[in-house]
């Protein structure tokens, strides 16, 4: 058998082959290990490993009584970081028949390989669709989402989020760096195809949640205010109102709202505004405070000096000045209950104009309030360059003037607080996440305005507007308060003047009278029908004065009469055990105070047929019956019940499903009634 030869030239060619493939393959790793390895590195992180945000959450926002008004709830959002072309197509079609976003595949394609959201702030009926797709490359990452369990209430104050959680008007902006938390961040890695197979459990930077804040407004009477002045809006088809109230000694904001029936001036436009601050207006008649008080602390008339009023007309430096009704002789305090604008004017001309000035920068007009809240504008008080009579007349009226609502219910306020202006503020503390107090506010007095003496003047000059002069038509005999009303025309930007068929409609004040708790402004824009601030924003004020009254009045009886339950319980609990008798085991039992924190009926007013249910409970309980409550609110019920004498336990929320007693018992010699209620569904926002 012949053995093959190979030549020694063949040989040769597949030893050189072989050598130098080697070679090359030696080279291609010398390249990528030692000459291209940081940059291979690089890609190897960027294509296995990666980090994400952990979410945390907003600080809450509270009222003066713990009620949350703004707080974070989780929500589960999904997001993508694939750079496969084919799977970011699939995905992008798949949720975007759950979600509905028609240009989500093509927003992947475009961003393959970068970090893109698919879907934000998911509902859970969605998210659990989403999720069983089980989808490669796709992740959910766990968010929060704003909630007000209110709804609209104080939104002009509240403000709102945008969709990354960040403030963008009222106290959410102002506080943002406060309420904004710190996220912390979290690894993973993903295979060559771009699918994300783990992820460390432990955080690389733990999430940090924001600070808390308490404002000093209180829930209950922003509900009340809101209601009253969106029903005074509509009774007389106003183009908006504004509403201001605020607790006289300390300066406290307690409730405000402006309101707006209008397409234009809806919700999407006034979350960009606290219009308490922002929006600037003339005053008018309700300005009249501040030059009765120069002439009263100046010591110039008496109560019963008179002056001649012209009989509606009067002329100051050859110009005429007004009156809507034909005036004689009239008496200081006359001049004043009557708004008299030729009375008063010819009464300043002895105050004169300089010192007119002084007065009006002493109540802070011209100035911002300082008041935590973005956007506030100072208003307009000038320095005239000839202080004429007419200049005085017109400043003494109110023209001339701009100010804002909290500006004005400041200077009210300030003569219910026997002179003293107190500094308007809406935050009462900031607390850090774990609870501690990083800052508490106080109240903060301005300066002493008038003395007491004249205080206590004007606040007798303000009642006599409500019994007997130009507000008398919304006097009520449950509540005394007191006050002044305003029609001030609106000033004509384009051809200057003032039109004569607009005006703004106000009433500021105080009550109670007597020991004066809380000061106020309500103005009306543009009412129909009737222009007077008497006829339209005091009726106004004077419902939101009851039923805050009504409630104060609710809330400390509801609390001394815990007090006498527990004290009671108390005793019964020692003699039982003395006795050996059987103890009244009250545990699962709740009084209505501790009910009074949620705001039941949201912004809405009172359905009509609950109404009619009220009234047939009052109708039984005024013959001596006991009503059937079932269906109405344990507050309606508690409002019910209230000068009944009786004794009333709460169990549960909502509405009322069962009674102790049954209806139509008598009520002679029940003491005490027993209500469950049931909540049913949760709401939902």
């Amino acid at each position: 058998m012949k053995t093959p030869r190979i030549s020694a030239k063949r040989l040769a060619l597949v030893f050189i082959f072989v050598t130098l493939t080697w070679c090359l393959i030696l080279a291609r790793f010398a390249q990528i290990q030692i000459v291209e390895g940081a940059r291979f590195q690089e890609l190897v992180s960027l294509q296995c490993h990666g980090e994400f945000e952990l979410a945390a959450m907003r600080g809450a926002i509270y009222d003066r009584h713990g009620n949350a008004l703004a707080f974070d709830t989780p929500s589960e959002s999904f997001f993508t970081d694939a750079y496969d072309k084919k799977q970011l197509r699939k995905i992008g079609n798949r949720i975007s028949r759950i979600t509905g976003e028609a240009g989500l595949t093509g927003r992947l394609l475009s961003r393959a390989g970068s970090f893109n959201w698919l879907a934000r702030h998911t509902d859970p009926d969605i998210a659990r669709t989403i999720r069983a797709l089980n989808l490669d490359s796709m992740r959910c990452n766990e968010e929060f989402r704003r909630e007000y369990p209110y709804g609209d209430l104080a939104v002009d104050i509240l403000g709102e989020v945008n969709i990354d959680n960040a403030g963008i008007s009222g106290i959410e902006r102002l506080f943002d760096d406060l309420l904004k938390p710190e996220p912390g961040r979290a690894a993973f890695q993903r295979d060559g195809f771009g699918r994300v197979y783990s992820t460390s459990e432990i955080p690389l930077v733990k999430p940090k949640n924001g600070c808390a804040i308490e404002l000093t407004i209180d829930c209950e009477y922003q509900q009340v205010v809101e209601e009253e002045l969106r029903r005074a809006v509509d009774k007389w088809n106003a183009k908006s109102g504004i509403a201001v109230f605020i607790e006289t000694s300390t300066g406290r904001l307690l409730a405000a709202d402006y309101y707006s029936p209008t397409g234009d001036d809806a919700k999407q436009e006034r979350v960009f505004k606290s219009r308490i601050v922002s929006d600037l207006f003339e005053p008018g008649s309700t300005f009249k405070i501040v030059a009765f008080a120069g002439i009263i602390e100046s010591k110039l008339f008496s109560l019963s000096d008179t002056i001649w009023a012209g009989m509606g007309k009067f002329k100051f430096n050859r110009r005429t000045l007004h009156d809507d009704k034909e005036h004689g002789t009239l008496t200081f305090r006359r001049a004043f209950e009557l708004s008299s604008n030729i009375a008063t004017a010819r009464f300043c001309q002895s105050l004169g104009g300089k010192r007119l000035f002084k007065y009006a920068r002493q109540f802070g007009f011209g100035q911002k309030t300082g008041v935590q809240l973005p956007g506030e504008q100072a208003g307009s008080l000038k320095k005239p360059r000839n202080w004429s009579e007419f200049w005085t007349a017109q400043i003494a009226i109110g023209h001339g003037v701009s100010s804002s609502a909290l500006q004005l219910a400041s200077a009210f306020a300030a003569i219910a607080n026997d002179g003293k202006l107190m500094k308007p503020f809406l935050i009462e503390e900031i607390r850090s996440e774990s609870g501690r107090l990083k800052q508490r506010f106080t109240p903060q007095p301005v300066r002493q305005v008038v003395s007491t003496e004249t205080a206590r003047v004007l606040q007798d000059l303000m009642a006599g507007v409500v019994d007997s002069g130009t507000a008398q038509v919304a006097r009520i005999d449950e509540v005394l308060f007191s006050g002044k009303t305003g029609t001030a025309q609106k000033p004509d930007l384009e051809n200057g003047g003032y039109h004569s068929d607009k005006y703004i409609a106000g009433f500021g004040g105080f009550f109670p009278r007597k020991d004066p708790m809380i000061a106020g402004v309500v103005l009306l824009d543009e009412p129909q029908k009737i222009n007077y601030g008497g006829y339209t924003a005091a009726p106004a004020f004077a419902e939101i004065a009851r039923r805050i009254v009504l409630l104060d009045r609710t809330r400390r009886d509801i609390d001394s009469r815990k007090i006498a339950v527990e004290t009671h319980v108390g005793s019964d609990t020692n003699r039982a055990s003395e006795s050996g008798g059987k103890r009244l085991d009250i545990g699962s039992q709740r009084l209505f105070s501790d009910l009074l924190g949620p705001v039941t009926t949201g912004c809405g007013q009172l359905d009509e047929s609950l109404k009619i249910r009220i009234r047939e409970c009052r109708r039984d309980m005024e013959e001596g019956i006991f009503p059937d409550l079932k269906g109405i609110s344990a507050r309606d019920a508690a409002a019910l019940l209230y000068n009944s004498g009786c004794e009333l336990f709460v169990h549960g929320n909502g509405s009322i499903v069962d009674q102790e007693p049954a209806p139509g018992s008598l009520m002679q010699g029940i003491e005490s009634v027993k209500l469950t209620c049931s909540s049913g569904k949760e709401r939902s926002h």
